[in-house]
């Protein structure tokens, strides 16, 4: 590859704009993996292993998937414009005592969804009119 091209290439991609703020398009929401980064209000705690909780949304079988803090999980999840609801989770069942706050915290969040907005590029759900996950890319 020339070095004009990758240089444009960069630039292309620099300029790219995050989605505007507001309910997410299922198309910016699906198929990309979420880091959680503030939970309740309080940034994330680092989970047990250091990284981020983290969410995914799969775009052909309506199936969320993620890692809690601890634990891997799965559900449903049902997305119809700002509406966006988890179904009952199943998750592994390994413990660890310095992620056990972050792992109860995040899947009661994920239980209590209601709905999802993007605000500066950042995937927030709600519940009701509260937010109580934000995400990044």
């Amino acid at each position: 590859m020339t070095r004009a091209v990758l240089l444009a290439l960069i630039t292309l991609a620099a300029c790219q704009t995050p989605p505007p703020d507001g309910p997410a398009p299922a198309e910016a929401l699906v198929g990309k993996e979420w880091l959680l980064v503030e939970l309740n209000g309080r940034m994330a705690p680092a989970a047990a292993n250091g990284n981020h909780a983290s969410l995914l949304l799969a775009a052909d079988s309506n199936t969320a998937s993620g890692y809690a803090g601890c634990n891997q999980f799965t559900a449903t999840y049902t997305l119809t414009g700002a509406s966006l609801t988890f179904g009952p989770l199943a998750m592994t069942r390994m413990y660890c005592e310095s992620a056990q706050a972050l792992e109860d915290d995040y899947t009661k969040a994920l239980a209590a969804t209601t709905g999802q907005r993007m605000v500066n590029g950042r995937l927030e759900l709600l519940a009701g009119t509260t937010m109580v996950a934000r995400f990044k890319r």
